[in-house]
């Protein structure tokens, strides 16, 4: 398998997870100090791993890749799902301001239309008026 092949070669760490950087900095004279004990290769591997054989870390292996290849799939189809939702909110969204919009241009436009009819009634009503006026002076004339 792939994760078993860079290990012990250079390019991987002690783990074989992932490869090693490249150290960037100064070249010359290293520090001398105290040299700091490494533990041993293996003694972050837990007991329960190191008493099974290879076959079985194989097929332990093989069913967490597997477990691993379920998750991802399964976190694919819920970011899909959050996706679309987010997609749904922000269309009715829109879709929400478009109705407002529209609503306060017809309340802006009755507005209108009741001020314009009240000019009306007005007009007409000083039309009425006057010809009451001239309804009443004539008939005083006669």
């Amino acid at each position: 398998p792939f994760w078993l092949e860079g290990r012990g070669s250079g390019g991987w760490s002690k783990r074989g997870h992932f490869p090693r950087q490249a150290a960037m900095g100064k070249k010359g004279k290293k520090k001398k100090g105290k040299k700091v004990a490494e533990p041993p290769p293996d003694a972050d591997i837990p007991a329960d791993l190191k008493e099974l054989t290879t076959e079985q870390l194989k097929f332990r292996i093989d069913g967490n890749l597997t477990r691993y290849q379920q998750v991802a799939k399964l976190r694919n189809n819920m970011q899909l799902e959050k996706d679309m939702v987010n997609q749904f909110y922000e269309i009715t969204k829109n879709e929400v301001q478009q109705i407002e919009a529209e609503l306060d241009k017809k309340d802006r436009e009755m507005e209108m239309l009741e001020r314009e009819h009240r000019v009306q009634l007005k007009v007409h009503e000083q039309k009425v008026q006057s010809l009451e006026y001239e309804h009443k002076e004539t008939r005083r004339q006669v």
